[in-house]
């Protein structure tokens, strides 16, 4: 019983990010899973993946902060004394050439799934540009 209820509100979440999708014009992206990896119904354009990050920065401007955080820790609730630490893994943080230690790169996604590879999505602000750079199936990550 626990379990279909689990099942019918995940596909109640997952059409609700469709239609989401489709609302903001998105007409080359299709979710079938909630979490993002791997699934034979899955699929985004490059394009449709810089729409949708400029208006969630745009949207949610605490999403700005946390994907240009390059550290993070915080204290378990639970175990005290036990400190979760997390790094992200978007290395364009840390490019600065000689601009005082700040990079022009911020954040938004890293990741790597089998059926699309290597992928990053990145702002880049500097000198009055502002642009949203989308790379998919990289054959070199760094």
């Amino acid at each position: 019983m626990l379990q279909e209820k689990i099942s019918a509100a995940l596909r109640a979440f997952i059409k609700a990010m469709n239609e989401a999708a489709l609302a903001l014009g998105l007409k080359r992206s299709h979710f079938g899973v909630a979490h993002g990896m791997n699934h034979y119904d899955n699929y985004s354009s490059a394009l449709d993946i810089a729409n949708l990050t400029k208006v969630a920065l745009r949207t949610h401007p605490t999403l700005f902060d946390i994907v240009n955080t390059k550290n993070y820790e915080i204290g378990s609730k639970i175990n005290p004394g036990h400190i979760y630490k997390w790094e992200n893994t978007n290395r364009l943080l840390w490019e600065t050439n000689g601009r005082g230690g700040k990079s022009p790169f911020f954040g938004v996604k890293t990741g790597n799934t089998t059926w699309a590879g290597p992928c990053l999505c990145a702002n880049y602000k500097e000198q009055g540009y502002d642009f949203i750079i989308v790379v998919l199936n990289c054959k070199n990550p760094q």
